[in-house]
């Protein structure tokens, strides 16, 4: 158990690149309260039994479940949150 220099915990984790080189830093992933899950890519998702190729630096998949390209997130979380500021 460590931390790792934010203040938060981390048990477990293994620190080695996909190739088991250590000193490779670790794939970093942020979620956004009421929108995405960012993860620094490229990365390769499977969803609904198909796997989906990102290659973009930071890739954005869906956590409200509305996007239209799931599991890619094309920003309907925007306009669900919109409307509930509208009422």
């Amino acid at each position: 158990m460590g931390y790792d220099g934010t203040g938060h915990e981390h048990r477990g984790h293994d620190h080695r690149g996909r190739d088991g080189e250590s000193g490779t830093r670790p794939r970093r992933v942020r979620v956004v309260p009421g929108g995405p899950v960012l993860i620094e890519g490229p990365i390769e998702v499977e969803h609904d039994g198909q796997w989906v190729r990102c290659d973009r630096f930071v890739v954005a998949l869906c956590g409200c479940r509305r996007s239209g390209t799931l599991p890619l997130c094309d920003s309907s979380h925007r306009r669900a949150m919109a409307g509930l500021q509208r009422r």
